[in-house]
């Protein structure tokens, strides 16, 4: 626009269409389902300075997403825990968000202190219409149960689907990093977020931090800081409440219900509708973290960072069957199960990182990090269920994905005639799983009971391991135009996670290489290059014919070779 301020705008759509999701593991191909979806984003950026000392940007952005969804089969389920599921999927949803955001930092420099201060309005509306378990699902508790015919419960929901509402969000905070000396900078925070179909406005956020270079050379650094960090309330938790709210829609439960007919048995127990709610005192989420690290330059270019981690998740999002049956007798006995969002969860994490990195510009990188951490929480999700809802704290274990050892490893060769080989290696330890009985042990209706003294997550699956590579030779050309010789910040999007892959091609590019208009690279890149068996999705239900035993394993060996063009 001016010399000092420039006007930014983007425009993305991303479209995407996966069959057969929801097959493998127990669910044979029957219960498959398709996704469509859409997503198109419009952003604009205006940035630029007044004078010398302020700096300003102004961000505005709206995204307008649908995404369906359409099972292959609306046929009744047969849920035989860990061992197959048929029939269909019984889910049809259509869902439209709209949002639009504006967000404003505003940068200021007085003498040693740089100061920021910056506001974010987020609105939203969503709109959306979900059929789910409209014929029925019965759940038999091992195979034997099925042979005979005898299931534990049978499931349906059943009314009116359709949900619209709104949900607005607003934060502000204001910062400042002092330069107290050349070697020791302090900084000072304030964040508040608050949000609509949430009564809880005390969100204040307050972080300080430090990084100091106690040596003269400058080659030490010590940095630590602690802060609150709030986590907004999903829309997705508020949409499942508004639905299944016992009125729009309501879930049957039936207790011993009879087979193919859950009316017809002779003990069945039919259940007054069940619901979701919010606990009308619900909390925003928010961790309490702070960490401390050093890093040093070591000779011959070798870099290392060490730094240890502790977070601590407060008022976390559970789900609580609220209208339990305590000694048989349920407290509202004109309702069945009513599972309540609370925010009375809690989680705590220990993290000790340290990163070693090895660069001669280039020629070749190494770079190594290893992880060792513990995380404990008491619930796996907003509306995941505790075995005994009067009896919280039995909750308490191993995160799901508490994973106690990682390590990364990564380099990167310039070999003669222009060639670059790339390696990255990766290993985990095992992650927990549940062990549950298989039966309805308290008679809640809910087959989620664990043995006697057993603990939440308290198995063990297996490591994995997998060592990827990539051959590639490329060559630059083209010289860059005016505007452009002085290069900037580039922003890399990657959506649907990465993997090994991804992480791969991420590796054609070495510092200190020569800056072109154009390159043009080719490649072949294996992935698990020696085909190692990473088995996952170990079974924990005791009356499964696969219990303690994995059902699956990660990708084998994959090879590619291909040719890439960038500008």
């Amino acid at each position: 626009l001016t010399d000092a301020h420039t006007l930014r705008a983007e425009y993305q759509r991303n479209a995407t269409r996966r069959d057969n999701n929801g097959v493998g593991n127990f669910d044979l191909p029957e219960r498959g389902y398709t996704t469509d979806s859409a997503e198109n984003v419009l952003r604009f950026a205006e940035s630029g300075s007044f004078g010398k000392k302020l700096f300003n940007e102004i961000r505005f952005q709206t995204i307008w997403q649908d995404v369906t969804i359409d099972s292959l089969s609306q046929a009744t389920t047969i849920q035989v825990l860990n061992a197959f599921n048929q029939g269909g999927a019984q889910i049809n949803s259509a869902r439209r968000s709209r949002e639009i955001e504006i967000a404003d930092n505003l940068d200021y420099a007085l003498k040693k202190h740089s100061l920021r201060f910056g506001a974010q309005l987020e609105a939203f509306n969503y709109n959306s219409n979900e059929l789910r378990n409209q014929n029925g699902t019965f759940v038999f508790s091992s195979l034997d149960a099925f042979r005979a015919g005898r299931p534990t419960t049978y499931t349906r929901r059943s009314g009116a689907g359709s949900v619209s509402f709104d949900q607005y969000q607003f934060g502000w905070f204001a910062q400042d990093d002092w330069r107290v000396a050349k070697s020791l900078t302090l900084s000072f925070g304030l964040r508040h977020e608050v949000q609509t179909n949430l009564e809880d406005r005390n969100n204040f956020m307050p972080r300080v931090g430090f990084a100091w270079s106690p040596t003269k050379s400058g080659k030490t650094t010590i940095r630590g800081g602690t802060g609150i960090f709030y986590d907004w309330f999903g829309a997705d938790t508020l949409e499942q409440s508004l639905r299944v709210n016992g009125q729009q829609q309501r879930d049957l439960v039936i207790q011993f219900p009879g087979f193919p007919d859950p009316f017809s048995g002779g003990a069945a127990l039919t259940l007054p509708p069940s619901r979701i709610q919010i606990q009308p005192e619900l909390r925003m989420p928010y961790v309490a973290m702070t960490s401390v690290g050093v890093e040093r330059e070591l000779a011959q270019g070798f870099r290392l960072m060490s730094q240890y981690y502790f977070r601590r998740g407060i008022h976390q999002l559970r789900g609580r069957n609220i209208n339990a049956p305590l000694n048989g007798v349920r407290p509202d006995p004109t309702a069945g199960n009513i599972t309540q969002v609370e925010s009375s969860a809690n989680s705590f994490n220990h993290t000790w990182m340290v990163n070693l990195n090895w660069m001669k510009m280039g020629k070749f990188m190494i770079g190594a990090n290893y992880v060792l951490s513990k995380t404990t929480d008491e619930t796996d999700s907003a509306f995941g269920l505790p075995v005994n809802s009067f009896d919280l704290r039995a909750e308490r274990g191993p995160s799901l994905q508490d994973t106690r050892h990682r390590f990364f490893l990564m380099s990167n060769y310039t070999l003669p005639k222009g060639l670059r080989l790339g390696t990255i290696f990766q290993a985990n330890s095992a992650t927990p799983y549940n062990i549950t009985t298989g039966f309805d042990n308290n008679g809640d209706s809910i087959i989620n009971d664990r043995p006697t003294g057993g603990t939440r997550n308290s198995a063990r699956g297996a490591g994995r391991w997998d060592l990827s590579s990539r051959l590639s030779w490329g060559f630059n050309f083209g010289k860059l135009p005016e505007a452009q010789g002085g290069g900037g910040p580039q922003v890399r999007i990657i959506r649907g996670g990465s993997d090994s892959g991804d992480m791969l091609g991420m590796l054609g590019g070495m510092p200190g290489q020569a800056q072109k208009r154009f390159r043009t690279e080719f490649f072949v890149q294996a992935t698990n290059v020696f085909n190692h068996v990473n088995p996952v999705g170990f079974s924990g239900v005791q009356t499964s014919p696969f219990f303690g035993q994995p059902t699956a394993a990660t990708p084998g060996r994959r090879m590619e070779a291909g040719m890439r063009f960038s500008f």
